[in-house]
């Protein structure tokens, strides 16, 4: 399994990179790191993911922490209300 393989390299090695693939290249990729993510392959903690690199490079790695484009806690304490327009 393409996924499980993909996860115990990042974990060995921390990154794995795919130089010039081609669009089926990266396509099949996506999929393999998705297929990981919505099975619950990565390990505690963290979280698989990808970026190009270079020109036409493909970076896949391990990062700690939560998704960057989700909201992290509601704010606490006195923090003025922000008026958002309807």
């Amino acid at each position: 399994m393409k996924a499980m393989e993909l996860v115990e390299r990042l974990v060995a090695e921390g990154r794995v990179r795919v130089v010039e693939p081609d669009d089926d290249e990266i396509a099949e990729w996506r999929r393999v790191v998705n297929y990981a993510k919505r099975h619950g392959l990565e390990p505690q903690g963290r979280r698989i993911e990808k970026a190009r690199f270079g020109t036409r490079g493909l970076e896949m790695l391990l990062a700690e922490g939560p998704i960057p484009t989700h909201g992290g806690p509601e704010p606490q304490g006195d923090v003025p209300a922000v008026p958002v327009p309807t």
